[in-house]
């Protein structure tokens, strides 16, 4: 059966439908009280037909048979088709279906398994507490079962109502209770997790871990999740006493700023002498103890005294961490101390840009003058460091390409001065960040790319950096063979390497490593539905579009992700049907440091929200399913919930709105409609990204308009092709303008001269024609 049943699956994927029937009609006459034929049976026929099979004539009756499928090879069959099917809810029921008739500990672990890899953790929690009466260890399953129960609430809680949270809470706090006294650290951890269900058990918490942590001795290790179990549940107790003890042995221990500042609040509360305190903080001289006198000063006195900030400054005043830990205090240091500080210190290179951030210096001359007297200092640092002259530089590209000011001028010296910068200090990621955000802007994709890969850009940060470079970039690289192109498909490894996750989860529990599950549960969750990973799956699917690729391998990829995006929203909201999606917005914009806020022209290429990242997968499904003359429900709901286009510019809402009335609405229903929209194509931008992305956007949608067969429509036709070829035409005129505009351009010669970079020249005009010659070529 089970090589008949791969074969049949062979058939599938090539679309042999006729001679899997015959197949599966002699497996139904071998097994005929075998669920597995059945089963396969409908599923042959739904895949020949998706949009004649009825589910409740075709596998409901299956279901809902007497006896339901309960093998394991049917129940993951049942688990494809149902999710093919789009009955997102459903998928795990089939597992509890068997489990009730037929309870065994393999179905139980299948479905527990499964529960993980579909992130439906309410089928965790029952699969969990099904196992218990199967397994030979009871413990330990009572444990799986409480620590899937904390997972619900603490990632999926929104999904409950209050009384489900108060059951699942009640009966876990139950069951692990009456497993003390507890064996491991590990299974303490999961005590905890369950207490913090409730709003009135953290008195159950600290008597639990504050006996051990009292008690110290040569012996004692302090586990950091215990720790910070402790802490918390002692402040929310208003615990001082015991919190001020805590705190006072875990300092023997541990040089952690958390510990310190609760002993100082605990300190105040039980009225120990500010002396008493400070010489408990005087143990150890490190950041933390140094930044501990200020919270004591705060603590204590509301404000931060001249000898204790100086007492601070004299041993960080030239380190990078300075800002960072003086910014958090800002509101409690009176108005110039900070200043008066620095300058009673010795001059530095970091303590110079420490000086200017804490001031919060807008001046572009004294960023200058700093620039100027630390320039030396790149010739004689190690080549592999980076220098901090590079905050000089970006204060005075941020005065030239701020929202208020920037102009094609102004940033063509700002691509000069980075340039220049870049080659005394090629390490300097900072510098090199922006260098890839103007190229972009600029309309030079190429460029912006050579500096993207010198930051080695790796694993998970493909998910979180990427978007600097990869935002928008079907229309921004229209480049068939571009080194970029082929490492998205090698970043798509971070994504494909998810489907070990689950493995690794079901590891940790039978390790009882219960301590790293919810962060795997999280990180599990955050990758599927990374709003960078939906960005790259849209871009890379229309980037096929625009040189007339096949796109059935993609598409396949694209189908087989989306259905778990749906399942994963699905099981997340508790709801029966997909009735929203939303994406996990890992992108870190950060890097972009402090000129975030104020160059948002600049970075305006990746401005992308959920809606306009979902649309350009919803894009390409509307356009699959239009040419097989098809709708997908699924695909029809969620065109009706939601706006997709606030943040699309005006080409793309255009392209959009194209694609979607031409779904929605046959060409000769909707004849008129599309005839006019297509009419209505909007005009080309006239310089940077913009006309490189409006040109190649209008260009894939006029070139997909035209492919497509099902558009019978004479006056359609004729729009299409009328509107293809008047942009075609216009594509050297277009960006001969564009070029001949950055070649008369004339840099600020006088910030160049100031900074030593005079001689600076630059490749933009050459890098907008590589991106004409391949757009002319399309």
């Amino acid at each position: 059966m089970e090589s008949t049943g791969d074969e049949i699956y062979k058939l599938l994927s090539r679309g042999n439908f006729k001679q899997a029937l015959q197949l599966v009609a002699k497996l139904s006459t071998q097994y005929p009280s075998a669920s597995y034929p059945k089963v396969l049976t409908q599923y042959v026929k739904f895949r020949q037909n998706k949009q004649k099979f009825d589910f409740f004539t075709g596998l409901e009756p299956l279901l809902k048979a007497k006896s339901p499928p309960s093998d394991s090879r049917t129940l993951s069959l049942l688990h494809t088709f149902l999710l093919e099917l789009g009955r997102f809810d459903e998928v795990l029921n089939v597992y509890g279906a068997a489990m009730q008739k037929y309870p065994n500990f393999e179905t139980g672990s299948n479905w527990f398994s499964r529960a993980i890899e579909d992130m439906n953790l309410r089928h965790m929690v029952q699969s969990s507490f099904q196992l218990r009466r199967l397994s030979n260890d009871l413990r330990t399953l009572q444990f799986w079962n409480a620590m899937a129960s904390v997972a619900l609430t603490k990632l999926h809680g929104e999904s409950l109502s209050e009384r489900e949270r108060e059951l699942n809470a009640a009966l876990s706090f139950k069951s692990v209770s009456s497993l003390a006294p507890f064996q491991s650290d590990q299974e303490t951890i999961v005590f905890c997790h369950v207490c913090e269900q409730f709003d009135n058990k953290s008195r159950e918490i600290v008597d639990t871990l504050l006996p051990s942590f009292l008690k110290g001795g040569k012996d004692f290790s302090v586990d950091l999740y215990l720790k910070n179990f402790l802490i918390k549940h002692l402040k929310v107790l208003n615990d001082n006493e015991n919190m001020f003890k805590c705190c006072k042995l875990l300092l023997e221990y541990l040089d952690d700023f958390e510990i310190l500042s609760h002993l100082v609040a605990s300190a105040r509360a039980l009225n120990v002498s500010k002396e008493e305190v400070r010489k408990h903080l005087q143990v150890r001289d490190s950041r933390n103890h140094r930044l501990a006198h200020l919270e004591l000063d705060v603590i204590y006195s509301q404000s931060i005294s001249d000898e204790t900030l100086r007492f601070y400054l004299e041993r960080y005043h030239d380190k990078p961490c300075c800002v960072p830990d003086l910014s958090f205090y800002r509101k409690s240091i009176p108005d110039g101390l900070i200043e008066r500080g620095m300058t009673q210190l010795p001059d530095s290179l970091m303590h110079e840009c420490n000086a200017i951030k804490l001031t919060q210096a807008t001046s572009p001359d004294l960023f200058l003058e700093l620039f100027k007297k630390y320039k030396q200092t790149l010739r004689k640092k190690p080549k592999t460091d980076y220098s901090p002259c590079s905050s000089f530089v970006l204060k005075i590209v941020e005065s030239l390409i701020n929202d208020k000011n920037v102009n094609l001028s102004n940033v063509v010296t700002s691509v000069l001065i980075l340039e220049s910068y870049q080659d005394e200090d090629p390490h300097n990621f900072d510098t090199r960040i922006w260098l890839v955000v103007l190229y972009n802007y600029l309309g030079c994709p190429t460029i912006a790319y050579n500096h993207y890969k010198e930051l080695h850009v790796k694993n998970l940060q493909n998910d979180t950096l990427d978007h600097i470079v990869a935002s928008r970039f079907s229309s921004l690289l229209p480049f068939k063979d571009h080194p970029f192109v082929e490492q998205l498909s090698s970043g798509d490894k971070v994504y494909e390497s998810l489907i070990n996750l689950p493995q690794f989860i079901r590891i940790s529990f039978e390790k009882k490593s219960y301590s790293k599950i919810l962060g795997m549960l999280e990180l599990n969750d955050k990758l599927n539905r990374s709003s960078a990973r939906w960005s790259k799956i849209g871009e890379q699917l229309q980037h096929a579009r625009l040189f007339n690729d096949k796109r059935g391998e993609l598409l396949a990829k694209l189908h087989e992700s989306w259905r778990h995006f749906c399942l994963y929203n699905v099981n997340a909201s508790g709801e029966k049907c997909v009735k929203s999606l939303h994406l996990s917005d890992n992108r870190d914009f950060a890097v972009l440091g402090s000129l975030r806020d104020s160059c948002t022209t600049v970075t305006g290429y990746m401005d992308q929200d959920e809606g306009a990242i979902l649309a350009g997968c919803l894009q390409e499904m509307m356009i699959e399913f239009f040419s097989m003359g098809e709708r997908d429900p699924t695909i029809d709901k969620l065109l009706d919930i939601r706006n997709y286009t606030a943040s699309m510019t005006a080409t793309e809402r255009w392209a959009f709105e194209t694609i979607r009335l031409l779904y929605q609405h046959s060409p000769d229903q909707g004849q008129a409609a599309l005839a006019e929209q297509i009419k209505a194509m909007p005009k080309l931008s006239s310089q940077g990204w913009l006309l490189t992305h409006d040109y190649n956007c209008q260009l894939v949608t006029l070139k997909t308009l035209d492919n497509l067969k099902r558009i019978k429509n004479q006056e359609c036709k004729k729009s299409i092709k009328t509107q293809l070829r008047g942009l075609r035409d216009s594509c050297k005129d277009v960006f001969q303008s564009y070029i001949a505009e950055i070649s008369s351009c004339e840099p600020n010669t006088e910030i160049l001269n100031a900074l030593g970079y005079a001689d600076a020249e630059h490749h933009i005009a050459k890098g907008v024609l590589a991106v004409l010659k391949s757009s002319c070529n399309l």
